[in-house]
């Protein structure tokens, strides 16, 4: 039962360190483009869009990657 517990810790780290650092690219990405005035209403849709898009498809590959049990 052990490995077990110490597999889900596990990846419960790798999905926050994954979200983690897609959130902090996009936040990265709108305090640049916020101070040089660079920030949009077009960019900032756009950026939302990327950012929500990226976190979806990350998190259903570590899905599929990890926790999807094989078919037998």
């Amino acid at each position: 039962m052990a490995d077990v517990e110490e597999r889900n810790r596990l990846l419960n780290i790798i999905f926050l360190l994954a979200n983690a650092l897609i959130a902090s690219n996009f936040l990265g990405f709108s305090f640049a483009a916020r101070n040089s005035g660079r920030l949009t209403l077009n960019v900032q849709i756009i950026s939302w869009v990327i950012f929500i898009a990226a976190l979806i498809a990350v998190n259903a590959w570590l899905y599929y990657a990890y926790y999807r049990k094989p078919q037998k």
